[in-house]
């Protein structure tokens, strides 16, 4: 049976050529064409975003993939879901379109003129434009970077000793991992590539040590798109008001795996007696940020309080109530939770009204800083 991710992907890829957008895929590809990964990561021009989502949401809807969630994350990307409800099936897509996405704890990996050459892509695969350049910084330099040696072994994504592709601006990445990370590069285990300095403490030190002023503003940076993405960025929260929590809970993690697999992670908690705990746990706990999944933190409460206050709600984050009648099997609890889950994220993360008729997809406008 063919894979409809697959299929979706290429009549994506095939509609940008078509509307002359430029771009390049930088990692998802790695099992094509029999599969394509979790997501895509695609560079590309930020001015050349607004297009790209738009005909990447029409092809979706031709495919069947008509719900679809939109959102600028202060990572410095716009993420991109489509999602086919009804198989619970969803091929989301992450536009890195500014070079504060390309850093790695310090290090910012990229300037402005190496961002636009990525996107000029290096070479095809099937109907896509890739860079090979691009998947190795993605995929090898920056995880190196950040101490994740995990892609790093056999039958991994990198089987050392890595090779630096041809297609690789080589004085880029000697300035990025130094003469010791480079040749770590050739060790056989990840253990020796550690040894050898590809341990993050002693890239990073390196690499601050040559530049601090940079070190220093890309810290800065890390800081305020913190900030931001707990204020702008911070997860959705469903409240659902029930007499059985136990079979909400159970209901939610029979829900959660299919979640999943539509790009969201859904987290059931129980609301405190408290309000002031109940505010604390919104700021510390339910709200918290997503990195790449669409988050929704299900916040289970007694009946009795359906009709009080229950957090401060300054309208900023999204916010949606479901009540869940007495007595009704754990299947109807199931498919109320869904129903209520897809619902608040396909209004609070609709693309731009620009994208077609509202009144037609249950689009609105969001303010996606384009």
């Amino acid at each position: 049976m063919p894979d409809r991710r697959v299929d979706l992907a290429e009549a994506v890829a095939r509609a940008w050529g078509e509307e002359g957008i430029l771009y390049a895929v930088v990692h998802g590809l790695e099992a094509y064409p029999w599969a394509i990964a979790r997501d895509l990561d695609v560079v590309l021009h930020r001015r050349d975003a607004r297009r790209a989502i738009t005909a990447a949401v029409a092809v979706g809807r031709e495919h069947g993939f008509g719900t679809v969630l939109c959102r600028w994350s202060y990572f410095g990307l716009y993420q991109l879901v489509l999602i086919d409800p009804e198989r619970s099936t969803a091929l989301p897509l992450d536009l890195l379109c500014t070079t504060d996405v390309w850093r790695a704890k310090w290090i910012r990996l990229l300037d402005a003129t190496d961002l636009a050459r990525l996107v000029a892509g290096d070479g095809w695969l099937g109907p896509f434009r890739v860079s090979h350049e691009g998947r190795f910084l993605k995929s090898c330099v920056r995880p190196l970077l950040c101490g994740d040696l995990s892609r790093f072994g056999p039958h991994l994504e990198w089987p050392l000793p890595v090779r630096v592709p041809k297609e690789v601006d080589e004085p880029l990445v000697r300035g990025l991992l130094g003469r010791e990370g480079l040749q770590a590069l050739g060790a056989h285990s990840a253990a020796a590539l550690a040894e050898r300095g590809g341990d993050r403490g002693a890239l990073q030190g390196r690499w601050v040590r040559r530049h601090p002023v940079q070190a220093l503003r890309s810290v800065s940076a890390a800081i305020v798109g913190r900030a931001l993405r707990r204020s702008l960025n911070g997860a959705a929260c469903l409240f659902a008001h029930t007499s059985d929590s136990d079979a909400a809970f159970d209901a939610v993690k029979a829900l959660a795996l299919e979640a999943r697999a539509m790009f969201i992670d859904l987290r059931p908690c129980v609301m405190p007696c408290s309000r002031v705990d109940r505010v604390f746990q919104e700021v510390t706990a339910w709200r918290s940020p997503p990195v790449s999944e669409f988050i929704v933190t299900v916040v289970f409460a007694p009946s009795r309080w359906s009709s009080q206050p229950l957090v401060v709600d300054a309208g900023l984050l999204p916010t949606a109530r479901v009540e869940l009648p007495e007595q009704v099997s754990p299947e109807e609890v199931r498919r109320r939770l869904r129903k209520a889950m897809l619902a608040l994220l396909a209004t609070a993360y609709a693309p731009a009204d620009s994208l077609g008729d509202s009144s037609e997809a249950g689009l609105v406008e969001v303010g996606v800083p384009w």
